[in-house]
């Protein structure tokens, strides 16, 4: 009772004293820690990618395994996992060290993401058996294509893809079809030059322009690539990986070329 009557007696120091334990604990709150009990689950990071129409085993080859490949080996990895669904839906989770700086591994798991994204339209070209069509990762592209380049070679993949972009080609209002260096094509049969096909694109009620470039100082993808600016197109139908990967990989190819530099959507069948 006395030490209570004490500040009952004195009003003014009980106020101040009560302002000073607050400011106090203001004070104090700032400095204490974030987390009272220590980690105890592993931190991840989730990696989700969608391939409209996929089956589960498809989105396992052509995304989930380069995805995979690319990633492991990460900085304080302990292990992934990965769920593909029937929707067309992938979910990879990569699980790190306790410990580990979440932010630092984000990062660390997003550059192996874009180190494995020039693969990704290889892999579902080579097994979804359908055209793909291709996108580039930056620009704003309309639904409706226009003006369509047609890369041909005597090849039987540019036959597919010129086969697979009819329905296309009827509805734009201007079609080019462009062959570069067709003596140097060696797969290519002979006999069968952009005015040929021109005609047979007529044939189908598409109106098509024929043409013929001679390069030797810049590649042919580039030199398909400034035709496609020339021309204004919004679309390019190509067959893709005449020649085997690995001789693309070694020696260069127009496929690989197109997909890592290309300005416009392509229609790539193999």
């Amino acid at each position: 009772m006395r030490f209570s009557r004490f500040f009952i007696d004195r009003p003014i120091f009980a106020a101040v004293l009560s302002i000073v334990v607050f400011l106090a604990g203001t004070i104090a709150m700032f400095t204490l820690p974030i987390s009272e009990y220590p980690e105890v689950v592993p931190p991840s990071i989730v990696v989700r990618a969608v391939y409209p129409g996929a089956n589960p085993r498809v989105i396992s080859q052509a995304v989930a395994t380069p995805l995979e490949e690319q990633i492991n080996g990460v900085e304080n990895m302990l292990y992934m996992s990965s769920q593909a669904t029937t929707d067309g839906v992938l979910t990879l989770t990569v699980t790190f060290r306790i410990g580990t700086d979440v932010d630092l591994a984000q990062v660390q798991v997003q550059n192996r993401v874009s180190q494995a994204l020039p693969r990704l339209p290889e892999e579902v070209l080579f097994t979804s058996g359908r055209p793909a069509l291709i996108v580039p990762y930056a620009g704003h592209f309309g639904a409706e294509c226009e003006r369509i380049l047609v890369g041909w070679t005597a090849t039987r993949e540019a036959a597919r893809a010129l086969n697979d972009a009819l329905p296309l080609l009827e509805r734009a209002k201007k079609v080019a079809v462009l062959t570069i260096n067709p003596e140097r094509v060696a797969d290519a049969e002979p006999g069968i030059p952009a005015a040929d096909i021109a005609h047979h694109l007529a044939q189908h009620g598409v109106t098509a322009e024929a043409a013929t470039v001679t390069v030797d100082e810049i590649g042919t993808g580039d030199a398909l690539l400034n035709y496609a600016s020339d021309f204004g197109a919004d679309l390019i139908v190509m067959g893709g990986y005449g020649h085997s990967r690995t001789r693309e990989f070694v020696l260069g190819g127009m496929t690989r070329q197109i997909l890592r530099q290309m300005t416009v959507p392509v229609l790539m069948s193999h």
